[in-house]
This record gives structure tokens, C-alpha cells and sequence, in this order.
């Protein structure tokens, strides 16, 4: 009964990771890669930060081919953010760590 209660509790880094992880992600000249095809959400995250995306990398090389794929799925409206929002990526220590906040801050 709990697993139904949790499922149907979704965070917002739930929603945007579902949104972001089969983005088209160019890296490696390599064809129908996708952003869960070079990084791994870490869930457990969750629990403490329920809005950012914390993500761990296969490699290090996929760090800006990640903010091209973003970048690129925001300008076409492919992920459903707010035209006053934007996304915001950064590392904080072994993780990728991905916010939603305003544009103008």
C-alpha cells in the first residue's frame, strides 16, 4: 500500500528527470544516444533536495554535451518549464546537480 502512496507522490525532480533522461544527447559522434544512455539519477536524493535533478555521469565528457541538451530541449519546448524559468546546471562534488529557477536571477 505504501508503494501506491509513493508513486503517486511524484517530485519535482521525478517529473523533470521523466521529461530530460530520453532527450537526443550528441556525444561521442555516436547515433540515438540519450541523456540516460551517459547519466544516472540518484533517487535517493529526493528525499532532501525534491526539486533538483541529481545526476552522476559515465564520463566527464558528457558534462557539456548535457547542458547542449538541455539548452536545445528548452528553446524547442520539448520539457515542460515555464518561459520564465530556465535551467541551471552545476557540480557539487560527484554529482550533476539540475534546477529549474527564474530567468531572472
Amino acid at each position: 500500500m505504501a508503494n501506491t502512496e509513493d508513486k503517486a507522490e511524484k517530485t519535482r525532480a521525478s517529473e523533470l528527470w521523466d521529461q530530460i533522461k530520453d532527450l537526443p544527447i550528441d556525444i561521442f559522434a555516436l547515433p540515438n544516444q540519450t541523456v540516460k544512455d551517459h547519466a544516472r539519477r540518484e533517487e535517493g536524493m529526493d528525499k532532501i533536495f525534491p526539486d533538483d535533478v541529481y545526476l552522476i555521469l559515465r564520463s566527464a565528457a558528457a558534462f557539456p554535451a548535457l547542458e547542449e541538451a538541455l539548452g536545445n530541449a528548452q528553446a524547442r519546448r520539448m520539457v515542460k518549464i515555464a518561459k520564465s524559468e530556465r535551467f541551471e546546471i552545476s557540480q557539487q562534488n560527484k554529482y550533476i546537480v539540475i534546477k529549474v529557477i527564474p530567468k531572472d536571477l
